[in-house]
């Protein structure tokens, strides 16, 4: 990421007092915080599939961090995708980054607010300007991503039906959503994540290969949206690096191998500060995933 990344946002003291910026920070620091009993869904689930999820933890020397039971015709879809080692992975990613996250979205409220009562437009960092200014390029298109005449747009891979209908198509690309095109509930993540899982290893049945099918544009959901299933110091975690990580996690090593990603739609990002905190994320999980064999290459 190029030095552009590191802009700030100015005189947020002369715009807020003391007294409301801690304010503001202590609501941004507990809006996530609940106790473990509060994120349990008040419905029928599996007797005690989280209990040995959390036993295998705890084996691991892991017990800050709890999951929520999966909902009615979850079940596979749980025990496929929230393994012990999946866990394990997805809590060491957000104690890396959940207080980074918290920090771009306090400089997006201090930014909102400065220009409110400045009554200004916002503009280009001045402190970034010689990068804009200067030449530069960026690194060639992959080839799957060379041809793109026709992308679908908002595909819900928890929708089944659509996916698969997706997936069959003369489409070169899908835009693969767990935001705006996809209503983030605790079963929608699951069989959405668990949908790419069976498209990417080839189990999904009636559809091609995943080399021979529409690249998966995989987009995550926007850095302020919350997963409120899982929690990390007793904190739930954001919503992207959950749909990030496991996606990394379960699929990475076989889109490398074949030719088809993992490629990210990263949208709604409001500043080049939060651009590379995405950077970061990509860039610390291609060095961790070696140690948990995902990527062999």
């Amino acid at each position: 990421m190029h030095d552009g990344a590191k802009d700030s946002v100015l005189g947020v003291n002369s715009v807020l007092g003391v007294p409301s910026r801690l304010k503001m920070e202590s609501f941004l620091n507990t809006q996530r915080k609940m106790s473990a009993a509060e994120i349990q869904p008040k419905s029928c689930s599996l007797k005690g599939e989280s209990f040995y999820l959390h036993q295998e933890l705890r084996k691991m020397g892991i017990s800050n961090t709890e999951v929520a039971d999966p909902l009615v015709n979850c079940e596979e879809a749980y025990r496929t995708l929230l393994t012990p080692k999946a866990v394990q992975f997805l809590s060491e990613l957000v104690q890396e980054f959940d207080e980074k996250v918290t920090q771009v979205l306090q400089a997006r409220e201090w930014r909102k607010l400065e220009l409110k009562q400045s009554d200004t437009l916002p503009d280009f960092d001045p402190s970034t300007a010689h990068i804009r200014q200067s030449s530069w390029t960026v690194s060639p298109v992959p080839r799957r991503l060379q041809c793109r005449h026709v992308d679908l747009g908002d595909v819900s891979p928890s929708n089944t039906s659509h996916f698969v209908a997706a997936l069959k198509s003369s489409a070169q690309g899908i835009q693969t959503d767990f935001d705006d095109g996809h209503c983030p509930t605790w079963t929608n993540q699951l069989q959405g994540l668990h949908n790419v899982y069976r498209a990417v290893h080839n189990t999904l049945p009636g559809v091609p290969n995943i080399q021979d099918a529409p690249v998966l544009m995989l987009r995550p959901r926007a850095w302020n949206m919350v997963e409120h299933n899982l929690m990390v110091n007793g904190k739930e975690v954001p919503g992207p690096l959950f749909d990030f990580g496991l996606l990394m996690f379960h699929n990475a090593n076989i889109l490398l191998e074949t030719e088809s990603g993992p490629f990210f739609y990263l949208s709604k990002l409001e500043s080049s500060k939060e651009a590379a905190l995405w950077d970061a994320v990509f860039s610390w999980t291609e060095k961790k995933v070696w140690n948990f064999g995902i990527i062999g290459k």
